[in-house]
C-alpha cells in the first residue's frame, strides 16, 4: 500500500474496504478540498462522497478491532467502506483520539441550529456521518477526515496504544449513565472480551468515585479470561458454561451483555432480576425484534407496563409534562384512560404506524425544538415495539426519538419468548447505550495507571500491520485467545 499527501488540500491513498461477502478489497481514495469549504472524496477515480465544511485531514497510527467491525456484514449501512472507528491519529506531532460521530457540533457547523446538537443529543443528529461505520471513511487507513470539534489530544500520561480504548471505554461509561448501579445491587457483565472487559473497568472506577457498594461479576465461557476479569475490576470471575443453569438462573440484578450475539442476549435474560443492558450491535433478529441492533443505535429503552405502581412510576419519570406518547391503536381504552388520569400535562396520540409517521416527518408533533418523533410509547405486545423502532425498511428514523422509551402492556398469555416472558412476568426492563464521551474516558484513564498498564498488558493480544487487516479480522472473529487486535497504520508497504 502507498499513501502519500500531495499538498494540503489534497491526499491521496490506497486502502483495504470491507464488502458485503466479509472480504477486503484494495480501493484508491482521493480527498480534495478544505476545512472551510468541504470536500470531495474521489474512489478508485468516481466520485464517491461529498462532505461540507467541518472536516481536517490527519494521518492515522493505530486502529483496534471491535465487536461492531466484526459485525459490519450484518449491519445496516451501506458498502464496501473503509471502516475502523477505534482510531489514533497523529496531529503536529502529537497523539489525538477522535469521536466517530461527525454531527453539527463535532464539525462545529452551527450546531445551535441543528435540535439535536444544541439539545445535548449530537450523537442522534439525523445529518450525521459516523467514522467507520456509516459512510465516513473509517481508520483502517492511512489518512481520515476528522471533524474538526471532535479531536482530543491524548495526555501525556496515556500511550497511544493505551489510548486505543479511549473510544469503547467512552461507551463502557456512557452504559452507566442509563443503568446506574445501587448500593447492594448484583451486577454481572455478560461476555468480558472486548467491551465487557472495558465494562468491568468502567464498573470498578464508578463504584470508588461514588462510594456505591456493589458487587461486580464476570461471566465468561473461557478459564484463561478469568485472571484478565479480575485484573480488570471483577470480584469474581465464574465460567457460565461449567455453572449449574439453576445456580445463577435471576441471579444479579443488572445484566450488561456484551456477547454480540442473540444466544447471549436470551442467556442475560435469565440471569438479571432487574435490568439488561444491551451494549451489542450485532444486526440479527432476537425473539420477535428484528430491530434490537437499532434499538442501540437510537439508545431506546424497553419496559413492561401495568398496573403496578413501580411500572407506572416509570412510565411518569420517562414522560415529562409535555412529552408526547403514541398509543397503538390495540391499546385498550380502559388503559389509556388510566395512564391519561396519571399524565394530564402529557399529549396522547392513539393512531396507526403511518399517521404517526405522517406526524413526524411534518413536525406537527415535537417539544418545540424541531425533535423528530415521539419522547415514549405504549403498545401491547413486542412485534408492535419493533416497528416503533423501525416502522419501514426505508426509513432510518423511530417513532420513538433517541433516547425515548417504549412500554408494553403485561400480558402473560403472549409469553412466547425469552424476552416477552421476562418482561411480563418479572417486569424485566431492556437499557441500551450507544457512544461515550472520549475527553471524560482519557482523563480516567490518565488518572488510573494501573488500570492503563493493565488495559495494554491483558487486552491488547493480538498486533498488525495495516497490509494483514484480512488476517487480523480472521484472528478476531475465530482466536479463543484474543481479545483486542491492534492495526499499525503507520506503515503501509
Amino acid at each position: 500500500m502507498t499513501s502519500y499527501r500531495e499538498n494540503r488540500n489534497h491526499i491521496s491513498f490506497t486502502a483495504p474496504e470491507f464488502h458485503s461477502d466479509a472480504s477486503f478489497r484494495l480501493a484508491q481514495y482521493e480527498y480534495h478540498g478544505s476545512e472551510s469549504e468541504g470536500w470531495e472524496v474521489v474512489r478508485n477515480q468516481a466520485p464517491h462522497l461529498q462532505l461540507g465544511p467541518g472536516f481536517t485531514p490527519i494521518r492515522t497510527q493505530y486502529c483496534g478491532i471491535c465487536s461492531t467491525d466484526l459485525a459490519r456484514a450484518s449491519l445496516p449501512f451501506p458498502l464496501p467502506q473503509v471502516i475502523g472507528h477505534e482510531v489514533i491519529c497523529m496531529q503536529d506531532n502529537a497523539a489525538v483520539a477522535v469521536e466517530i460521530n461527525a454531527s453539527h457540533l463535532a464539525r462545529n457547523d452551527n450546531p445551535s441550529a441543528c435540535p439535536y446538537c444544541s439539545a445535548g443529543l449530537d450523537t442522534h443528529c439525523p445529518e450525521r456521518l459516523t467514522l467507520g461505520i456509516d459512510r465516513l471513511p473509517g481508520g483502517f487507513a492511512p489518512w481520515i477526515l476528522a471533524p474538526v470539534a471532535a479531536i482530543h489530544r491524548i495526555p501525556a500520561a496515556l500511550s497511544p496504544q493505551t489510548a486505543i480504548f479511549a473510544e469503547p471505554f467512552a461507551a463502557a461509561l456512557r452504559a452507566l449513565e442509563i443503568t446506574r448501579p445501587q448500593t447492594g445491587d448484583r451486577i454481572a457483565v455478560l461476555g468480558p472480551r472486548r467491551l465487557g472487559l472495558l465494562l468491568l473497568a468502567a464498573l470498578a472506577c464508578h463504584r470508588k468515585q461514588h462510594d456505591c457498594d456493589f458487587t461486580i461479576t464476570a461471566l465468561h465461557r473461557h478459564d484463561w479470561l478469568s485472571d484478565n476479569c479480575l485484573e480488570m475490576g471483577a470480584d469474581e470471575a465464574i465460567n457460565i458454561e461449567a455453572t449449574p443453569h439453576d445456580r445463577l438462573k435471576e441471579h444479579f440484578d443488572i445484566v450488561f451483555d456484551t456477547t454480540g450475539n442473540p444466544r447471549g442476549f436470551n442467556r442475560a435474560l435469565q440471569l438479571s432480576r432487574r435490568i439488561v443492558h444491551v451494549k451489542s450491535t450485532h444486526g440479527q433478529k432476537v425473539g420477535e425484534m428484528a430491530h434490537l441492533t437499532e434499538m442501540v443505535i437510537d439508545e431506546i429503552t424497553l419496559h413492561p407496563f401495568s398496573n403496578s405502581k413501580t411500572q407506572q412510576a416509570t412510565f411518569q419519570e420517562k414522560v415529562l409534562p409535555g412529552s408526547h406518547i403514541y398509543i397503538s391503536p390495540t391499546v385498550p381504552d380502559t388503559t389509556l384512560t388510566g395512564i391519561r388520569a396519571l399524565n394530564p400535562n402529557c399529549y396522547f396520540h392513539q393512531l396507526d404506524i403511518a399517521a404517526a409517521q405522517s406526524l413526524i416527518m411534518t413536525h406537527l408533533i415535537g417539544d418545540g425544538r424541531g425533535l423528530q418523533g415521539f419522547d415514549a410509547a405504549l403498545v401491547t405486545n413486542l412485534k408492535e415495539a419493533d416497528l416503533i423502532i423501525r416502522p419501514a425498511a426505508d426509513s432510518p428514523l423511530p417513532l420513538v426519538r433517541a433516547r425515548g422509551a417504549i412500554f408494553v402492556t403485561a400480558d402473560t398469555a403472549r409469553c412466547e419468548t425469552p424476552l416477552s416472558t421476562a418482561m411480563s412476568q418479572r417486569g424485566l426492563e431492556i437499557h441500551t447505550s450507544r457512544c461515550g464521551h472520549i475527553p471524560q474516558a482519557l482523563a480516567t484513564l490518565a488518572a488510573q495507571p494501573a488500570l492503563m498498564q493493565t488495559m495494554e498488558n491483558r487486552m491488547i493480544t493480538h498486533r498488525y500491520p495495516l497490509r494483514e487487516l484480512s488476517q487480523a479480522f480472521k484472528t478476531g472473529q475465530s482466536s479463543h485467545s484474543c481479545i483486542k487486535v491492534l492495526i499499525d497504520t503507520s506503515h503501509y508497504n
